[in-house]
């Protein structure tokens, strides 16, 4: 993703929606610590691209929502990290991204059904997304209401059959549910 999106940004360098993409990429990486960069400067580079996109269009949500996540992550500015997310989602209403992203701030400060409703939206608007399904999976399953974390888990499994962190959500779900046999071969088949 970062090369592309960096090929965008070297065809159009005022192409600020490119920069968002290319921030959350980078703080993708940096949270999973995953190469080729090192946690701290894939977070800079976040920080850079997202104020870049901000600079050449203020009202790139996607942008917002990424520097809000560097706030939290690297600078833990939960005061400005939120403002950053309602910035977002007030620029634009209909970003999956900015909500989803939100969520995790929301349900990192105990606010659990704040968090919910957030994760509700982001799927409502992308409910093709594997990975919005399985966020909402997630969040359902710390709100303990397990039927619907399966639920939302199978539902991004069809969009996408091997998708880890839903095998791993619904595995986790029917271990709660007592469902043992469905939880392990949940487990299997995402370490497979």
């Amino acid at each position: 993703a970062v090369k592309y999106f960096e090929q965008a940004i070297e065809k159009d360098p005022g192409y600020a929606l490119a920069y968002a993409g290319l921030a959350d990429s980078y703080f993708l990486i940096a949270y999973g610590e995953r190469q080729p960069v090192s946690q701290s400067e894939g977070y800079e580079k976040s920080r850079s691209a997202a104020l870049r996109a901000i600079e050449l269009d203020p009202f790139v949500a996607e942008a917002h929502a990424a520097l809000a996540t560097i706030k939290v992550k690297h600078d833990k500015d939960t005061v400005g990290a939120e403002r950053s997310f309602e910035q977002a989602i007030d620029i634009n209403p209909n970003c999956a991204m900015a909500y989803s992203r939100y969520t995790y701030f929301l349900a990192a400060m105990g606010r659990l059904s704040e968090s919910l409703e957030k994760m509700r939206r982001a799927q409502e608007l992308d409910p093709l997304s594997p990975d919005m399904n399985t966020s909402l999976a997630s969040v359902l399953y710390f709100a303990r209401d397990y039927d619907e974390a399966i639920r939302y888990s199978q539902r991004a499994l069809v969009l996408e059959p091997n998708f880890v962190e839903a095998l791993l959500w619904l595995g986790l779900s029917y271990e709660q549910k007592g469902m043992f046999k469905e939880a392990i071969a949940s487990f299997v088949k995402a370490k497979d």
